[in-house]
């Protein structure tokens, strides 16, 4: 059987390989800051279970990509346009992680598969950073 713990780990794989993405740790790598050094990172977040439609488990996947006043706005969106892509273009084909299944369509009031857009400002560990998010669904964990 296939744990959180499991499909989390096996997400944020998906997310390291991703061109750009010099930091996604593991469920037990979770750092206490964001160093400049890590950025563009991506974490992915649990966020909920919906045991009466079948077996919904709900991930959240923020990508920071440039600490708010360290970082030019203008090129921290391009960098987001260019991540966004290379996220897309890395999902939208994936039908599962850790051999559970990525819920394509909306199901409930919690939403399927899609961007949540770019943020002014995603915040960490008592920081700001200039980044987007998507929620990925799962159906059967």
């Amino acid at each position: 059987m296939t744990t959180i713990s499991q499909v989390f780990d096996a997400l944020q794989l998906v997310n390291a390989g991703i061109k750009g993405v010099k930091f996604a740790p593991s469920s037990r790598n979770t750092p206490n800051q964001l160093t400049p050094g890590q950025l563009p990172a991506a974490i992915s977040w649990y966020t909920a279970d919906d045991w009466t439609k079948g077996g919904q488990t709900h991930f959240i996947v923020e990508v920071y990509v440039a600490a708010v006043g360290q970082a030019s706005p203008t090129l921290a969106m391009a960098t987001c346009l260019d991540l966004i892509q290379r996220f897309r273009d890395t999902f939208k084909p994936l039908l599962a992680v850790d051999g559970v299944s990525i819920i394509r369509e909306r199901h409930s009031h919690l939403g399927g598969f899609g961007s949540d857009g770019i943020h002014k400002t995603l915040h960490y560990a008592g920081s700001e950073y200039f980044g987007f998010s998507f929620r990925v669904a799962f159906f059967g964990l």
